[in-house]
């Protein structure tokens, strides 16, 4: 539900889809993020091959996976070396592919996002993502995170999701404010968590508003 089916919606408007398997517990930060990070790096240096534009790549994630994306677009400047690091230690086939092109993308989706480790949360998400390691819960607070920087953001939630509380995606929402980042806030009144494309649920047609805004 959240990974074929919303890319099969997602190329009904045109969109050229990929989905990302990436590293998850027992790996700990910032392995998920520099998964994600060479993934957007690979889409780049591949551009012509998979007939995209490289200046126009949105990252979509649900729940855990919005975390995945918030926090690899807050924090892209800061991982870029670990990830250069490791490339040429273990793939230096990929470190000469991708080297000089950024990791950071253009638009961001977070759908009922886990976002903060400090507001009301989702604390076995930190748990599976930093291990326990309290040094990181600020760190990993993307709301503390973000800058004037930021990419365009489309993000959603619904009010009645009972394992990753809204307050995520308010506290999101109002960080973007506060930077003047272009950003649009859905919170939907029922749908629960999971809900995916929404349908059956006061969410459905969510992805109309997502590239009705990106999109003007």
């Amino acid at each position: 539900m959240e990974g074929v089916r919303t890319a099969q919606a997602l190329q009904k408007y045109g969109y050229r889809t990929f989905i990302l398997s990436y590293r998850v517990s027992p790996n700990r930060y910032p392995a998920p993020q520099l998964d994600l990070l060479l993934a957007i790096r690979f889409l780049r240096a591949k551009a012509a091959e998979y007939q995209i534009d490289p200046d126009d790549l949105t990252i979509l994630g649900y729940s855990a996976g919005g975390h995945l994306c918030a926090s690899t677009a807050a924090l892209e400047g800061e991982l870029e070396a670990v990830l250069d690091k490791e490339l040429k230690t273990y793939r230096p086939e990929y470190a000469d592919l991708c080297r000089g092109i950024s990791g950071k993308p253009d638009k961001v989706c977070l759908c009922y996002p886990v976002i903060s480790f400090i507001e009301p949360h989702h604390e076995p998400s930190f748990q599976c993502l930093a291990g326990g390691n309290e040094s990181l819960r600020e760190a990993l607070s993307i709301e503390t995170r973000v800058t004037p920087e930021y990419p365009k953001t489309f993000l959603w939630t619904c009010a009645d999701d009972s394992l990753v509380p809204p307050r995520n995606t308010e506290c999101m929402d109002e960080a973007l404010e506060r930077n003047g980042v272009s950003h649009k806030c859905v919170i939907f009144p029922q749908g629960e968590h999971g809900c995916s494309l929404g349908i059956g649920t006061s969410a459905e047609g969510w992805m109309d508003t997502m590239e009705e805004f990106f999109c003007g």
